[in-house]
């Protein structure tokens, strides 16, 4: 029987020597074949942030292993944040989007004048007061992009099968009765009151549709009207505008129910507008869908239609609007009804 000694030798006669083949040749290059895969633990303040009074859905991220995070909703409430000191407010639905409504001065971009808060309310849905703002502000409302964390390329909330990408606005304050363009198209809806009660003129109100119970109110001029989708002005104010409505785009239904009323204070289509974003230039109204005005509610324009408006699908109501000149301007492609 071979002693331990015999048995290390003979381990040693065996290992792998590399020799070079002459004194001059060096060795052969040999590269490892072997990849460990090592996965970094990320930092856990580098991940979602911890439960605060002001922020109580960070409790909702759970920590796995490997540094992957499962997303655990249990909070059904709005949460708004102020940021940029006040000139903007991050906002949480209750869908686990993140949007950010913010402030800006085109003139004077490093320069923007009043603040903005955001509000839980009902249904899901968030409040937006503005304040000190001037006739040249813009109040832009987009997705906020977050940062996704290390080793997360592949990880998404399970709420994103159900999110349906808007932000759902009851009112929309302007204490100051001053703002240049609210700019939520594709990104926000209107359930509430938005009134602009100065008699300077707003450049352009774009939203992604209109709800009922939504209204309208702009003292002066209101120059570019764009909703995406339908608008349903039902019961509340309605549209109400001071002056003029020079343009106007609806991709959907254009309805007046319950007393809700269309009030223009003097043309539609006076002055042609350049384009603005996402919205061509042109002047007067194009509605794609179906226009409607209920036996309550009424259609009024104080002097007169000076340009196309044309329906491309009927027009109900044709008993209760109010037009002193060019009502021949107003075209419904589907046909006139009464109601």
């Amino acid at each position: 029987m071979a002693s331990s000694q015999d048995r290390s030798e003979s381990r040693k006669a065996r290992r792998f020597k590399p020799q070079p083949h002459s004194s001059t040749q060096p060795l052969e290059e040999r590269k490892l074949m072997a990849v460990v895969q090592v996965i970094q633990k990320p930092n856990p303040r580098s991940q979602y942030p911890l439960p605060s009074a002001s922020n109580p859905n960070a409790r909702n991220f759970q920590r796995l292993g490997n540094g992957i995070n499962m997303i655990h909703i249990r909070s059904r409430n709005i949460v708004a944040t102020s940021a940029s000191g006040g000139m903007g407010t991050l906002i949480q639905d209750i869908d686990g989007e993140y949007w950010v409504a913010w402030l800006n001065n085109p003139l004077e971009p490093r320069s923007v004048p009043g603040t903005i808060r955001g509000y839980p309310d009902t249904g899901g849905r968030v409040k937006l007061v503005v304040d000190g703002t001037t006739e040249n502000t813009e109040l832009i409302i987009e997705p906020y992009a977050r940062i996704r964390p290390r080793n997360q390329a592949h990880q998404f909330s399970a709420q994103v099968g159900r999110q349906d990408n808007l932000l759902h606005i009851s009112d929309i304050i302007v204490s100051s009765g001053r703002l240049n363009s609210v700019l939520g198209y594709r990104t926000a809806d209107l359930s509430g009151v938005l009134t602009i009660a100065s008699d300077t003129p707003v450049s352009r109100i774009a939203l992604s549709s209109i709800q009922p119970g939504a209204s309208i109110i702009v003292g002066g001029d209101l120059n570019t009207l764009n909703v995406y989708n339908s608008a349903v002005f039902d019961g509340g104010a309605g549209l109400r505008v001071g002056r003029d409505l020079n343009q106007m785009t609806v991709y959907g239904d254009f309805e007046f129910r319950n007393g809700a009323q269309f009030t223009v204070g003097r043309d539609i289509g006076l002055t042609a507008q350049p384009a603005k974003g996402t919205s061509n230039a042109g002047i007067g109204a194009e509605i794609f869908g179906n226009m409607y005005i209920g036996a309550t509610s009424q259609w009024i324009v104080g002097r007169a239609v000076q340009s196309p408006f044309v329906i491309k699908g009927r027009l109900d109501g044709i008993n209760r609007i109010t037009i002193p000149s060019g009502g021949g301007n107003v075209v419904a492609l589907g046909g006139y009804y009464p109601t």
